[in-house]
């Protein structure tokens, strides 16, 4: 079949911290339906954490409790639970039909209730209660079909502690020896046994139904003190470490406090942290596979006071709870959308008090967590400091996990994470960072015939190929590059490449310089060709992908006629820029590296393809004649011909199929094909690059009312929230502005409907806009949608082309969001290129 289908896949840099993690790895998803009955804002239903369940492996459903007066596992909300009330129980374990892989638990006990743990002890103490409740917990689970249960003991906590200086601690510890330490239980040794039984009495009662069986350990209880973690691991199917609220405003009021750090900080609690939960429970035995680290998606806030200083820097004096926020009307407790609308942001910038925009503090360090905080005022109000998480700091934790080999993530919870998309157009955005690129572009491998995972660098000091994050993508760091070689196995026809090069391979000076300097001698060829086949052969990739760094062409203004003609008369004076003096030694020398390539990866059947990048001038730097028959494929990116980079006062289509009125010759789709194919490359050689995403402008008083390109603009458009780029959109992010959407508040909202324009000649694509007003930057922004891309598809075929590639299927809506189906784009293209 003539047809190829190349899903380019840039699984590095879509966000900062993508994680790849095995397909056995938990992703545990907590749902706290207490959150259905808050009024207003926080109001959080079961319809509204639908999008975020193919993301989640179990779903755990909070929260059941303890009867003292019976010592029976009930409902706490029985009227929104049970089958004789709303009846969520059984609506919850029902999504296991829409999700099949979907486990559903029920989570007993929770954390927020604060009960006293005194019944929980209670319990443990008398073998009749245990039957008790564990007999009720199986009728739960057995009646409303649910998978198991999770267990959320509340022992007591620990007493809080003061962040001390080594002065301090010294000090400390000798008030200890006169004053000793107050005993959190008197009777511990025997609850700790006394819950090894419990657990084991659960299992045994679940074992022939397959129930699963997991606990949480909930922040503060000591597991030294009360879990004997060798002689209950084996009963447990994981262990939920919930390594957050370290330091929150009121087991700590007069100290902020960074809230959930990843790793330990100077003069601070021992063990409070990330790291140190988990060794704790690595420490005694339990198989790094059962253990899961709890990402929280909120933040925790303080009041900021005149002697908590100017700095912001933690551990500093504060007077208890912050103000309450409009969400979760909490003193002190933010789900994220509401910490990320107090950060700076065109709504906020300019207002003033108990509104005025925080001061973000991110973690360059990936240790500690973000925060942001506001000064109090002259009169000593309004000041508050925030410890937070956010997708780049669960992004950070997540890594850990995939470092540690750990049994995965949960989140907790899904009602506050930016479960409306409010803050960047992105439902539930924690949760997405956690998750694995792979899983989130798996939809679309089956109709891909190619995977090309980009990008590998070239290292200048040694003209060797090199990841570009060895840490991340080699086995001996999280092992990217073994991931996403092994899809092949559930993937059977699926090819997967390695490319190199591409618009992300910098260097300070001359981006291009160690491309036209590794060309330059035969010694550099042959250390990059060993080592691209090393590679190649190590990781058990398919071929490689050149995605050669050559000088790209000087920027050209749009003419009219007489604009051109004025410039061509200039130019008999003052000639055209030199790309490259050397131009037509590195052509060949290029030709030289294209051949030896493929002579070294003949015997292994390594496939070869050279991607021409936007604005690398053929005549210049390619010598199609002779490269035509080394290469498997040429995939022509064509687009970005006008982008607010390169031409930052002008906005224009950014991909045209065909060849506007008074553009630079050659910049549309049409062509580049026309290049390749005129020189002799075989038509079911070349490949289609397509876009799945946009660029935007930021038009002025001066760009007029029409929106009909080209417009006079002013730089780049302000960036989206998932590419976090200005003047760069995913397709989902271009689809979020051209609708409305509610946000938190009236304040907050900061992107209102673009005006659509579609093209329905299919010669030049869609663009949208917005007028700037006093109140509202404008914008201008060209991109692909599904109708654009069907019409290249259908010229693909009309061509006899290969096929098309997709740049990059992470920017395609691969959540479905918008569409009915995820990979519109994808799809589009797909429907388009059959024939008939």
């Amino acid at each position: 079949m003539w047809w190829k289908k190349l899903g380019v896949a840039l699984l590095l840099v879509v966000a900062s911290s993508q994680y790849v993690q095995s397909q056995q790895s938990k992703v545990l998803c907590y749902y706290d339906a207490a959150n259905f009955l808050i009024e207003g804002l926080g109001k959080v239903s079961l319809a509204d954490i639908d999008t975020a369940l193919p993301f989640c492996t179990h779903l755990v459903y909070g929260y059941a409790g303890i009867d003292v007066e019976t010592n029976k596992a009930v409902s706490r909300q029985p009227n929104l639970d049970l089958d004789t009330g709303k009846g969520n129980y059984r609506a919850v374990t029902q999504l296991k039909t829409k999700y099949p892989s979907l486990k559903v638990l029920l989570g007993l006990g929770g954390y927020k209730f604060s009960e006293p743990s005194i019944k929980y002890l209670t319990l443990l103490e008398s073998g009749a209660a245990r039957i008790t409740f564990i007999n009720s917990v199986y009728s739960l689970v057995k009646t409303y079909g649910f998978d198991g249960i999770d267990l959320e003991w509340q022992f007591p906590q620990n007493k809080p502690k003061k962040v001390r200086s080594k002065v301090g601690s010294v000090w400390h510890g000798f008030k200890k020896v006169f004053s000793g330490d107050s005993v959190l239980d008197e009777k511990a040794d025997e609850h700790r046994e006394e819950f090894t039984a419990l657990l084991r009495e659960l299992k045994n009662a679940f074992r022939a139904d397959g129930f699963q069986l997991g606990i949480t350990v909930l922040p503060h209880v000591n597991s030294s003190i009360f879990m004997d973690i060798p002689a209950i691991i084996n009963y447990l199917d994981f262990v939920n470490i919930a390594a957050y609220d370290q330091q929150t405003p009121f087991r700590n009021p007069k100290e902020a406090d960074h809230a959930a750090p990843l790793y330990e900080l100077s003069d601070r609690v021992p063990g409070n942290n990330v790291d140190g939960l988990v060794r704790q429970w690595l420490t005694s035995n339990a198989p790094a596979s059962k253990l899961i680290v709890s990402i929280p998606t909120f933040g925790r806030g303080w009041k900021l006071t005149s002697d908590s200083g100017l700095t912001g820097v933690p551990p500093l004096a504060a007077d208890g709870a912050s103000s309450p926020g409009p969400q979760l009307q909490s003193e002190g407790f933010y789900s994220w959308a509401e910490v990320c609308a107090m950060l700076p942001n065109p709504s906020n910038t300019a207002l003033k008090g108990a509104e005025a925009p925080l001061r973000k503090v991110g973690d360059p360090t990936k240790r500690f967590g973000s925060y942001a905080f506001r000064l109090p005022d002259s009169n000593g109000e309004h000041g508050v400091w925030v410890s937070y998480e956010d997708p780049d700091t669960a992004g950070n934790k997540a890594g850990y996990v995939k470092a540690k080999s750990l049994g995965g993530i949960a989140i907790s919870d899904l009602s506050y994470d930016d479960f409306r998309g409010t803050c960047a157009g992105e439902k539930f955005p924690i949760l997405h960072v956690i998750n694995i690129t792979v899983a989130r572009i798996e939809p679309a491998l089956p109709m891909c015939t190619h995977l090309i995972y980009g990008y590998a660098q070239v290292d200048p000091a040694t003209n060797r190929l090199s990841p570009r994050n060895a840490s991340l993508e080699l086995d001996a760091g999280k092992g990217y590059y073994r991931d996403v070689t092994s899809l092949k196995s559930r993937f059977p026809g699926l090819k997967v490449f390695l490319s190199v090069g591409g618009n992300r391979d910098v260097m300070p000076k001359g981006i291009f310089q160690k491309y036209l300097s590794l060309l330059e001698s035969e010694n550099a060829r042959k250390a990059f060709i060993a080592s691209a086949y090393a590679t190649l052969k190590t990781y058990g990739f398919d071929g490689l992908d050149l995605a050669w760094q050559f000088p790209q062409t000087k920027p050209k203004r749009i003419r009219a006629w007489s604009g051109q003609l004025w410039h061509s008369f200039k130019k008999l004076f003052t000639g055209d820029s030199i790309l490259d003096p050397k131009a037509e030694e590195h052509r060949e020398q290029f030709v030289s590296l294209v051949r030896d390539l493929k002579t070294a990866f003949q015997a292994d059947q390594f496939e070869l393809m050279y991607t021409h990048l936007p604005h690398v001038n053929h005549t210049v730097f390619l010598n199609v004649s002779q490269l035509k028959d080394n290469l498997d494929y040429v995939n022509v990116a064509a687009y970005d011909q006008q982008t607010s980079v390169r031409n930052p006062k002008e906005a224009d289509y950014f991909a045209p199929l065909y060849e506007l009125t008074d553009r630079v010759p050659g910049n549309s789709v049409d062509g580049m094909v026309n290049v390749w194919s005129s020189q002799g490359m075989p038509l079911n050689k070349i490949v289609v690059g397509i876009a799945a995403y946009g660029r935007g402008w930021k038009m002025v008083e001066e760009s007029g009312t029409t929106g009909i390109p080209p417009v006079r603009v002013e730089g780049p458009s302000e960036e989206g929230g998932f590419t976090q780029t200005p003047g760069f959109y995913s397709f989902g992010e271009v689809c979020f502005r051209l609708r409305n959407y509610t946000a938190l508040s009236p304040k907050s909202m900061m992107d209102p409907t673009l005006t659509n324009v579609e093209d329905p000649t299919g010669r030049f694509g869609p663009y949208a806009f917005r007028i700037p007003t006093a109140k509202q930057n404008g914008v201008w922004i060209s991109y692909e949608n599904p109708a654009s891309v069907g019409h290249k598809a259908a010229y693909v075929r009309a061509k006899g082309l290969a096929g098309v590639s997709i740049n990059d299927l992470a920017l395609d809506d691969y959540r479905g969001q918008y569409f009915e189906e995820k990979f519109p784009i994808v799809r589009a293209l797909l429907m388009n290129s059959k024939p008939g």
